[in-house]
């Protein structure tokens, strides 16, 4: 980052400039109290600034390039148009899609975005991570083909874990609330939980049992938001273990690798 130096002349103008340093990605480092005019100033340390009080010191800034306060202005504004997106690793392994406006640099542990992405996925059977776009993965700077397309990894025909989705991705199987009653006259087995909301990931899936459920759901709960539904997954059994299908194909390709 460089080094800008600011001359300002009443509160106003110095509240002004340390808000529009903050968006430049500096901090606080100290305030010497003092009158007006007074230099605000940013340190070459390339995470904070700090201010000074101007002539007795002004030998202290000859390296820092001046600027006016329309000048700082259009700095900001051009560091907002130039975002760079930017993956930020989540508790759970996942990735949250960050862009990036501050002139600093990114945490070292932040994964910059390739133009196209659509995907970030990690590969089981190369132990590899991938950005993927279209029937392509991102490697070395360039986009190459790869044997599976987006919408196979989506629907987990790749064996592919995505840990990251620029669009939602629908979970497979989910059906209609109100296609529930004619599917249970069919004897297909079905699951429901709580609908995710906001942070909330919803709750766990449970077999929705005639049984033990009939008085529990009503029409309007069939029909309303307040759960998903879906058809129960098949699953194999590998070893006396129930899996289904991502986890067969997952438990093959690890065992037999």
């Amino acid at each position: 980052m460089n080094n800008y130096k600011i001359k300002v002349n009443d509160e106003p103008e110095s509240k002004e400039a340390q808000e529009l340093f903050k968006q430049l990605g500096y901090k606080i480092e100290c305030f010497i109290p003092a009158g007006y005019p007074r230099w605000v100033a940013t340190t070459d340390h390339g995470e904070d600034y700090w201010y000074s009080t101007g002539f007795c010191i002004t030998a202290t800034l000859d390296g820092c390039q001046e600027l006016t306060l329309p000048q700082l202005r259009d700095l900001v504004a051009q560091s907002k148009s130039k975002s760079i997106e930017f993956l930020e690793p989540q508790d759970d392994g996942t990735y949250k899609l960050i862009n990036w406006t501050c002139m600093s640099c990114p945490p070292e542990n932040f994964i910059e975005v390739p133009d196209e992405a659509e995907l970030y996925v990690y590969w089981p059977h190369d132990k590899d991570y991938h950005f993927q776009s279209g029937q392509g993965f991102y490697e070395d700077g360039v986009w190459n083909l790869c044997s599976f397309s987006v919408e196979e990894i989506k629907k987990g025909d790749a064996g592919a874990e995505i840990l990251w989705s620029r669009e939602p991705i629908q979970e497979q199987g989910l059906i209609s609330g109100a296609d529930v009653p004619a599917l249970l006259k069919k004897a297909e087995q079905i699951q429901f939980r709580a609908f995710p909301n906001g942070s909330f990931k919803g709750s766990e899936w449970k077999d929705l049992s005639q049984e033990d459920h009939e008085e529990e759901f009503s029409l309007g709960d069939l029909m309303n938001s307040r759960f998903e539904w879906r058809l129960k997954p098949r699953t194999i059994e590998i070893l006396g273990v129930e899996l289904n299908k991502d986890e067969a194909l997952r438990f093959v390709e690890e065992y037999f690798s």
